[in-house]
């Protein structure tokens, strides 16, 4: 039975040798770990030198992503909006009649994130483990302003986003699922367990959850999963979102578009961390 089930495993990656990445993505089987990494090889050197729009599924929020050789971003840029207001009137009780006047107004915050490639470094000299990131700032009307400061791998400046380029690296123990359609194009899934990156503002301990005795001090449980879609032909993601019992909980869709994706000109970046 041993030699049985041996032959059958060589027989299997046989079949898989020498087979593309679409022919891969095509199976009508689970990928084995081997024909995943080669998947996902496929798709970090497809993405290569590309610009992509990042739009959240269901929402009104974009970022734009350069990737940079290595398959991972290079600049992010994100816009978001600051909604303002001032109320101001007359009291009830006073001479005058009550009256209110209400101004509201909006400002645009837009941030770029460089990152260098880069050793990061402090002021005095001295290296730090990590990536030097340029954090590029501008809300409304001001001017721009720029801060160095160091990737943190564990603390992903803009999850979803990022999280995808992160799986194409191997960063979590995928397996592979059905096709679907993402926008009329065929694309294959990959699934791992959902771990976010930790709250660095919360204090509060965290719990194993059930079985007792619910030990302090660990990450507890979670059922939620990630998921990753890749295009079938171009070997681009095209989606990424976080779902808990089958319901999604966010997500983002990716298109692949020229985009101009530069840090802002003639703002000077600082070479070291103060």
């Amino acid at each position: 039975m041993r030699s049985i089930t041996l032959a059958a495993v060589v027989l299997v990656i046989v079949a898989a040798f020498g087979r593309s990445p679409r022919d891969l993505l095509n199976a009508e089987r689970p990928l084995m770990p081997t024909e995943i990494a080669a998947v996902l090889d496929a798709s970090r050197r497809a993405v290569a030198r590309k610009t992509f729009r990042a739009s959240s599924v269901g929402g009104h929020q974009t970022v734009d992503v350069l990737v940079g050789p290595s398959g991972q971003p290079k600049v992010v840029r994100s816009v978001s909006v600051i909604e303002r207001g001032i109320v101001y009137g007359t009291a009830a009780g006073t001479s005058a009649p009550p009256l209110q006047t209400e101004t509201r107004w909006q400002e645009e915050v837009v941030s770029i994130l460089d990152y260098t490639g880069r050793p990061a470094r402090q002021c005095d000299g001295s290296l730090e483990p990590g990536e030097m990131m340029i954090l590029y700032m501008r809300q409304g009307s001001s001017s721009w302003t720029a801060t160095a400061r160091r990737h943190d791998p564990s603390a992903i400046q803009n999850p979803g986003v990022e999280r995808a380029f992160e799986l194409l690296r191997g960063s979590a123990p995928l397996t592979s699922s059905e096709q679907s359609r993402i926008e009329s194009r065929a694309a294959r899934v990959f699934v791992a367990p959902w771990n976010p990156p930790p709250d660095r503002s919360v204090s509060a301990p965290r719990l194993t959850g059930d079985p007792m005795p619910n030990v302090a001090g660990e990450r507890a449980p979670t059922d939620a999963t990630e998921s990753l879609w890749i295009d079938v032909r171009s070997l681009l993601p095209v989606r990424w979102e976080v779902a808990k019992r089958g319901a999604r909980v966010y997500g983002y869709d990716f298109k692949q578009m020229p985009l101009d994706l530069r840090p802002p000109h003639g703002v000077r970046a600082p070479g070291c961390i103060k």
